[in-house]
């Protein structure tokens, strides 16, 4: 069986007039409030200096020079994510800004129709809002599996945990040659190697420049999700 891991933002959904970190209201954005209601500090945060970088990390690095330790950090985690999809619910009004890219979903359902294949979600972000979005961009309730960004400190080591978590909701033993990581930065190109994945880099995202993402040496590097030898590789056939 193979096991196909997909990114979120740029990959699976599009976020039209919204910025990557999404919509920032009178100067914070869902971490600076997340960090404000759970610790009671005020952050600035200069998303510049975060490329790559999973919802976990980017927190702890908002309150590691404070007087909180990295235990009650740790401990903290789960109501910071709780608060983080809050703000989603409640400043992030214009939902209709969430699309499921065409071909994505294309591609997705002809994966959901084909025996042999698993599928799942690989994404810095926390699972609330990484399932806030699908369910915005109509994802809704398909992805049962998936790696998310409080489960680690950066996206490798995040990477690293799907073979003991696969095999267990799938009740399947993956070796690194059945999983493909799918998405649209040279950062999902980069975990995808590092644990032996197959990597199809998409450029459907905003960071799409042929050259920086075909310098990370991804096996495939397609312009959508539908593009045929995508296709040939897991064995679909366009309807």
């Amino acid at each position: 069986m193979k096991l196909i891991l997909f990114d979120i933002d740029g990959t699976l959904i599009s976020q039209t007039g919204a910025s990557v970190f999404e919509m920032i209201a009178n100067g914070e954005s869902k971490f600076s409030f997340a960090v404000r209601k759970v610790f009671g500090l005020s952050v600035n945060i200069d998303f510049s200096t975060y490329n790559g970088y999973i919802d976990k990390s980017i927190l702890w690095d908002c309150v590691k020079n404070s007087s909180i330790t990295k235990e009650a950090f740790e401990k903290k985690l789960p109501v910071l994510a709780q608060a983080m999809a809050e703000y989603m619910d409640t400043i992030v009004t214009d939902t209709a800004l969430y699309h499921a890219i065409p071909t994505a979903r294309h591609f997705l359902d002809l994966v959901m129709n084909k025996s042999g294949i698993a599928y799942g979600i690989l994404s810095g972000n926390v699972q609330s809002i990484a399932e806030w979005k699908l369910d915005k961009a109509g994802y809704n309730h398909i992805f049962q599996f998936g790696l998310y960004g409080e489960e680690a400190d950066d996206r490798i080591e995040l990477a690293k945990k799907v073979f003991v978590k696969a095999d267990a909701f799938f009740h399947e033993q993956f070796s690194p040659k059945d999983v493909s990581v799918i998405g649209d930065t040279v950062h999902d190109i980069r975990c995808g190697k590092a644990i032996g994945a197959h990597t199809i880099a998409v450029m459907t995202g905003r960071h799409h420049d042929p050259v920086v993402l075909n310098a990370e040496h991804p096996d495939f590097l397609v312009d959508t999700l539908m593009d045929n030898s995508v296709l040939d590789y897991f064995g679909l056939k366009r309807v």
